[in-house]
């Protein structure tokens, strides 16, 4: 260990993600000119990145599970929408204690809020035919 990090022999520079070949191709422009809006949300958090990210993947994960299986990977995909769903209430939260815009809310209606709602749907059991007798 080197000055604090874990650099098992080589190299001696702590270990870091590539740059994105835009970065690299015109250093000038800010990291964040690629997002609009992503300036305003304040420095990036990688642990909160990757947290939301492995989210995001085994949400997609078990859409595709689900598309081969809909029966075995039903509870996995409701999961995965209530998680998306509570992500969209914490947006929902944010803009009505004034942390964030309502234009930045109707931007990721798309994005947060319809992908919530697309994935409990798609996930939501069909109706039984039972109950369509009554």
């Amino acid at each position: 260990m080197e000055n604090g990090f874990i650099t098992f022999g080589y190299p001696k520079k702590p270990w870091r993600p590539p740059r994105s070949r835009l970065v690299q191709r015109f250093p000038q422009w800010p990291k964040s000119a690629a997002i609009p809006g992503v300036a305003a949300t304040g420095p990036a958090n990688p642990h909160f990145i990757r947290d939301i990210g492995c989210a995001y993947l085994v949400t997609a994960l078990a859409l595709l599970w689900f598309a081969a299986a809909p029966e075995q990977a039903r509870p996995a995909v409701l999961f995965g929408g209530v998680f998306l769903l509570l992500y969209a209430f914490v947006h929902f939260w944010d803009t009505g204690a004034g942390r964030e815009s309502p234009h930045r809310l109707m931007a990721e209606i798309p994005t947060v809020i319809l992908l919530a709602f697309l994935v409990l749907w798609l996930g939501w059991p069909p109706r039984s035919a039972s109950r369509k007798e009554l």
